[in-house]
């Protein structure tokens, strides 16, 4: 059994509030700002230079080789 009748009589004043909450300005989502240039006048490749392969230092290789000569032949 719920203590108070349903619907409860304050209802109404609950929805004037809820909307007051939903609508009041400072509880509202901030509008996004608008783009400060043309979307055709961004320049293609971002903020830096990509560097080209003659630009970047040479890979050392992963893998050591090392040869040793043989103090006999097998037969």
């Amino acid at each position: 059994m719920t203590p108070r009748l349903f619907p409860p009589s304050d209802l109404d004043d609950l929805q004037a509030d809820l909307t007051a909450e939903i609508t009041y300005p400072r509880h509202l989502v901030p509008v996004r700002p608008h783009r400060s240039y043309v979307r055709s006048q961004k320049r293609p490749g971002g903020r830096f230079p990509t560097k080209k392969p003659a630009d970047r230092p040479p890979k050392h290789p992963r893998t050591k080789v090392i040869f040793w000569a043989l103090t006999r032949r097998p037969k």
